[in-house]
């Protein structure tokens, strides 16, 4: 979870610099290119961009050039006759055929300095331009930077809550685990107190069986002791022939009877709680019987109450 919450971050930070990024090249590409514009224009109408600073001082030199010829051109006359010759001298200069290319400099100079007013306008709105793109762009980068840092925090927030969480888990899965482990230990005890239990009686069992096993062989053997000695009375053979049998089958409905008790109570001491009980019942019933004839007369007077 971290890492996802990684992941976003760094592609949201990414997608806002690669779009604050982009804003300013473009921005900045758009600025860059306004000049080389102006550059270009200058070039195609004056042939360079020195001849601007020519232009701009270019009237004011010909206008004191004007001014010093025409101081030059005043003479010093000594008396009237002197000053209408003068006068007369350069009314004949002005009406003589130079004076069309004095009036297409004129218009040459108007048009240059017409111009190059249009390209300082143009000069002045490029840099408002610039400016208001500047301002756009510090806006748009301080609107990024907040929600940059909104995301930021948010995707901290999101980070401490994913920390939080899987402390949690982690401390459930330790709990669970814990518990689990202990009922393991448990059911591993009682299983070996069980088969500890279920061992101890089956040897005792094996134990009994053993016994009556030989003490069957014991009687077998005197049983063909008293039909060897018994073998002159044909009598006392037969009488003795048919005890043993009895006694045989006695002792054969014995071990059937002691098997079928040993079957019934080996269920009955599988647990503690069993065993006790069993232990009780033939406890009762032992009393019972030691008691039989308080018990019967007690219970003979309780049946016998005269209603």
């Amino acid at each position: 979870m971290q890492q996802g919450l990684r992941d976003v971050g760094a592609r949201v930070i990414t997608g806002l610099s690669e779009g604050v990024v982009d804003s300013l090249h473009s921005a900045a590409g758009a600025v860059a290119s306004k000049p080389r514009e102006i550059a270009s224009l200058i070039r195609h109408r004056f042939g360079s961009a020195d001849n601007i600073s020519v232009l701009r001082d270019g009237p004011e030199e010909a206008e004191d050039g004007a001014g010093a010829a025409h101081l030059q051109s005043i003479p010093k006359f000594g008396s009237d006759e002197d000053c209408s010759s003068a006068t007369s001298g350069s009314n004949s200069v002005t009406g003589a055929p130079g004076g069309p290319p004095s009036s297409r400099g004129n218009t040459l100079e108007r048009g240059r300095s017409s111009s190059l007013d249009m390209l300082m306008q143009e000069l002045q709105e490029l840099r408002d331009a610039q400016t208001r793109l500047e301002e756009t762009l510090e806006s748009v980068r301080s609107g990024y930077m907040k929600e940059c840092r909104l995301v930021m925090q948010s995707l901290q927030e999101e980070r401490f809550r994913c920390e939080r969480l899987e402390e949690q888990v982690n401390d459930l899965t330790e709990l669970h685990q814990n518990e689990i482990l202990n009922l393991k230990q448990e059911l591993a005890s009682m299983e070996e107190k069980i088969a500890y239990q279920s061992n101890e009686r089956t040897r005792d069992l094996q134990e009994a069986l053993e016994a009556c096993q030989t003490r069957v062989s014991k009687m077998e053997l005197q049983q063909q002791v008293v039909q060897l000695e018994g073998l002159e009375n044909a009598t006392a053979r037969t009488l003795m022939g048919k005890l043993i049998n009895v006694l045989l089958a006695l002792m054969a409905v014995l071990l059937v009877f002691v098997s079928t008790v040993a079957n019934c109570v080996v269920p009955l001491m599988k647990t503690r709680s069993r065993s006790v009980s069993s232990l009780l019942v033939f406890l009762l019933l032992a009393v019972l019987w030691r008691n039989w004839d308080a018990f019967s007369g007690h219970t003979s007077r309780l049946l016998h109450v005269p209603r």
